[in-house]
């Protein structure tokens, strides 16, 4: 990924991507946010598909006093691998800290030291291989959203897919037939 889009600065990581709405695959009304980048390519996680568990329904005895953290449907790899995230705002350097794949004794270090912690739980992630991501979005497969992230998690999960696009892409939505409810999708 030697040229990137403007949009990349330094690197794609925490750069949020929307599913073009023309897509009919596992992405379909996707947002995603690359989460790992590198030479072997990238990582990301979607954030708008809750599973509505928690990580009580896999394993109360395993997760202790982390059994209320909500789990969503983070990409098509690996459904069955649990990722425990925390993502905090961090004001002084204006950008978001997330921390990725999280035992419990880590997390309950970070709910010690933060009331402003966002723990959540992802089955699964999205992956490219090198180049693939670029490739992606020049074909447009894949939307960027000039967008920082902190912002994104403020919006209600069922409609974010549905406002981002009509907010940074309108003209790619006024021929599609938009569900009366998105969060069924």
């Amino acid at each position: 990924m030697d040229r990137l889009p403007s949009i990349f600065s330094n690197t794609p990581v925490g750069l949020v991507l929307l599913s073009n709405p023309l897509t009919t695959s596992v992405y379909r009304n996707a947002v995603v946010v690359v989460v790992q980048y590198n030479n072997m390519g990238a990582m990301g996680l979607c954030i708008n598909q809750p599973l509505h568990l928690t990580l009580n329904d896999f394993d109360e005895k395993k997760w202790g006093r982390l059994s209320h953290v909500p789990v969503f449907k983070g990409g098509p790899m690996q459904p069955k691998q649990v990722i425990i995230t925390s993502m905090e705002w961090n004001a002084q350097h204006r950008c978001l800290k997330w921390q990725l794949g999280l035992d419990t004794q880590q997390i309950s270090q970070i709910m010690a030291d933060s009331d402003d912690s966002d723990i959540k739980a992802y089955c699964g992630y999205v992956s490219w291989p090198q180049d693939q991501l670029l490739e992606e979005i020049q074909k447009a497969i894949w939307l960027p959203v000039p967008l920082p992230s902190k912002k994104i998690f403020s919006i209600p999960q069922p409609s974010l897919w549905d406002t981002l696009m009509l907010q940074f892409y309108p003209k790619l939505m006024e021929n599609k037939q938009l569900p009366k409810n998105s969060s069924c999708n």
